[in-house]
């Protein structure tokens, strides 16, 4: 599409050309023969002829901007659509933060990143929407936290996993208050409550990460979708 508009452009401005040069020889020809009547209504339409030409470029200039920039937003919905596919269903409203932890945040997710060569597309929107490129911007913040406390809650259930099994194993070794040792029991307890606390922590903090990276894609996603109708995966689209 792209190679057709150009290949029309450069034919229309030939033909243009064509045409001044054309007026360019009336205009010395009328000089050099002093018909003054004449030349003033030639130049009348030389200066019609070059503000219609001026509009029509400045109209084709607009439109191909506008063009440019549903390109940008396509590719940035695109990518946006794409990160969330990855990132995970948002959350329902009330949904426990054990729930989510269970059934979204895997010990073996990975988190997705906004794609490499996106970085140097995000800019061109700025023109229209700049506040899609501040958006962008803090998914990355968020994605990188994300990621980060992702790491965090997996070595916080490890903690707890291997607390658990301490307690487990002192108690198989002590099966009797009277038999447990104070100290070591209070050691155990102690390790157990906070592992569990910090565990909790992590869950929370992970949590809200997610929230947030939903957020701020729906914010992304909302703007985009004005400069540019794309539907979402899998919903019904005009053709179907």
């Amino acid at each position: 599409m792209a190679y057709i508009d150009v290949q029309r452009l450069l034919m229309i401005s030939r033909i243009l050309a064509l045409a001044l040069a054309v007026v360019t020889g009336i205009l010395v020809y009328l000089l050099l023969h002093l018909d003054l009547t004449a030349l003033e209504v030639t130049g009348t339409v030389v200066m019609a002829a070059a503000t219609i030409a001026l509009a029509w470029f400045g109209g084709v200039q607009i439109m191909g901007a506008r063009r440019q920039q549903r390109g940008v937003a396509a590719t940035l919905l695109v990518e946006a659509l794409r990160i969330r596919s990855e990132l995970g269903a948002p959350l329902k409203q009330g949904e426990s933060i054990g729930a989510v932890a269970h059934s979204v945040m895997t010990p073996d997710a990975l988190p997705p990143q906004v794609h490499p060569w996106i970085h140097q597309v995000i800019p061109q929107i700025a023109e229209t929407n700049a506040n899609i490129v501040a958006s962008f911007l803090w998914l990355d913040h968020d994605l990188h936290n994300y990621k980060a406390l992702i790491g965090y809650l997996n070595a916080a259930r490890s903690r707890f996993k291997a607390e658990q099994q301490a307690d487990v194993d002192f108690h198989v070794q002590y099966p009797t208050p009277e038999s447990e040792p104070a100290t070591l029991a209070q050691r155990i307890a102690a390790g157990l409550t906070s592992a569990r606390t910090n565990l909790e922590t992590a869950t929370e903090r992970v949590t809200e990460t997610y929230r947030d990276c939903h957020k701020t894609l729906d914010d992304i996603e909302g703007a985009l979708r004005q400069m540019v109708s794309i539907s979402k995966p899998n919903e019904p689209t005009a053709d179907s």
